[in-house]
């Protein structure tokens, strides 16, 4: 399964998908490696690293099921 998680920098917003883990329940836990598997997916297809952007971009994202 798979979401979107909504990454907020400044004023602007940047989306990516995310895996949803479906071995885990739904909870911190398993958005946490959703926000991880996104942020993962958006390096590859752009290069771009968001941790060297933002170090707390992970506190700023919301992930949409």
């Amino acid at each position: 399964m798979k979401a979107i998680v909504v990454f907020s920098i400044g004023e602007s917003e940047i989306k990516s998908n995310g895996i949803v883990p479906v071995n885990l329940e739904p909870g911190v836990g398993r958005d946490n490696m959703t926000i991880n598997n996104a942020i993962k997916q958006f390096k590859k297809d752009t290069g771009i690293d968001l941790y060297e952007i933002d170090e707390k971009i992970r506190e700023r994202a919301k992930v949409i099921y």
